[in-house]
């Protein structure tokens, strides 16, 4: 029962692109996903968010920094959501 909540969530709360969205706004995003807050759906729905707005590749840099960073002693970095945000 819940999967079928999570995914009618999904599908009404499509990301999309914000042309305004403000610094604290995007901390704020990336504060919820970095702490894994909420459920399932609502981190899908903000981690795609971040991803529908940056090129960056938001999720490696977040998840996987080695990778974005291609530095394999990056993997345990632990960067701030306003160092995120920068990138």
């Amino acid at each position: 029962m819940d999967q079928c909540k999570d995914f009618t969530r999904m599908a009404f709360n499509q990301e999309k692109y914000v042309a305004d969205l403000s610094w604290d706004e995007l901390i704020q995003i990336i504060q919820f996903v970095c702490q894994a807050e909420g459920k399932e759906s609502e981190q899908s729905y903000a981690l795609g968010l971040l991803e529908k707005n940056f090129d960056a590749n938001p999720s490696d840099l977040i998840y996987w920094p080695d990778e974005w960073f291609q530095d394999k002693d990056m993997l345990h970095v632990d960067l701030t959501p306003e160092e995120i945000a920068g990138y």
